[in-house]
């Protein structure tokens, strides 16, 4: 699964997930959907804890840096300030983009299964 940002704009960038109300009001997502939706998020939270287990990490290495190089607190704590806010920042741009494929990726997926499902009802 692609965790790629999506480059075009959604129509309707709010989504947070889709709802068949939206479309038809009779329409009730199979559990396949479901349980796609549900592998895409715990795939979106694996991916981020992975990526605040690495970041942690890396911190730390540098906390052990920065405290080698300066025995001034204050200019420990600016550096230290300015480094999180950084990781802060970097985590919010990934979380983004996170955020953007799973709005598109479950917007597909609802409308295929309802295509699937209409097709289905009308044989």
């Amino acid at each position: 699964m692609s965790t790629g940002t999506v480059s075009r704009p959604l129509a309707v960038p709010h989504l947070t997930l889709p709802n068949a109300d939206d479309h038809f009001s009779a329409y009730a997502p199979t559990s396949a959907y479901k349980q796609k939706i549900q592998a895409y998020r715990e795939s979106i939270d694996e991916e981020l804890r992975g990526y605040d287990a690495r970041i942690g990490q890396e911190f730390e290495e540098r906390v052990e840096v920065w405290e080698k190089i300066t025995s001034h607190p204050e200019k420990k704590e600016r550096i230290r300030l300015r480094a999180e806010a950084q990781l802060a920042s970097e985590r919010e741009e990934l979380v983004k983009g996170l955020e953007s494929d799973f709005q598109h990726y479950s917007k597909v997926w609802l409308l295929e299964d309802m295509a699937l499902t209409s097709a289905m009802n009308q044989k």
